[in-house]
């Protein structure tokens, strides 16, 4: 089998793929952005609830019952993440919920 031909048969696959298990694949919409700290949630995750955050090649996520952070971040965006889950924790848990029925999440006001 020639190199175009492999090629086409794996980018046919993978349209097919993509179309027709859209629903099945995790989408992880962000629900805040600030000072480069971006924080996401899967549409289909696993208790206990939690978010994930990003800045730069870092990456964690933290509990949202209990505050606990898996993973590693500066101190200076732990001490801003902390302060901002301090602010949003109800509408976290919210969102969480909305999640867990298959509904659209909300968006969550950054850190000014």
């Amino acid at each position: 089998m020639g190199k175009w031909h492999y090629c086409l048969r794996v980018s046919f696959f993978w349209r097919n793929f993509t179309a027709q298990n859209h629903q099945y694949m995790n989408v992880m919409p962000e629900i805040s952005r600030f000072y480069g700290i971006v924080i996401t949630m899967y549409n289909s995750e696993h208790n206990p609830p939690h978010f994930h955050i990003r800045y730069n090649d870092y990456r964690a996520t933290m509990d949202i019952n209990t505050g606990e952070i898996n993973g590693n971040l500066p101190r200076r965006v732990l001490n801003l993440v902390y302060e901002w889950f301090d602010l949003h924790k109800e509408e976290l848990t919210e969102n969480w919920h909305r999640m867990e029925k298959g509904e659209e999440i909300i968006n969550i006001k950054p850190l000014d």
